[in-house]
């Protein structure tokens, strides 16, 4: 299924995707206190693919 999802998603700009993973959106960026990604490490991966620092994304913490 990743690999589906993968072909999808790297279709997109960098922008769409950042978009995509604002917290308050519907599919945001959602993490736990430890760092571990709920929600969005298919759109993560490929913008670490692009040498894009996710580090720097807004995101929802989730304990």
């Amino acid at each position: 299924m990743a690999r589906f999802s993968l072909a999808h998603w790297r279709k997109f700009s960098n922008e769409t995707i950042i978009e995509s993973l604002r917290a308050g959106k519907g599919e945001s960026l959602k993490v736990k206190s430890d760092g571990r990604i709920l929600n969005g490490n298919v759109r993560c991966k490929i913008l670490l693919e692009r040498n894009f620092d996710i580090n720097a994304l807004e995101r929802e913490t989730i304990d």
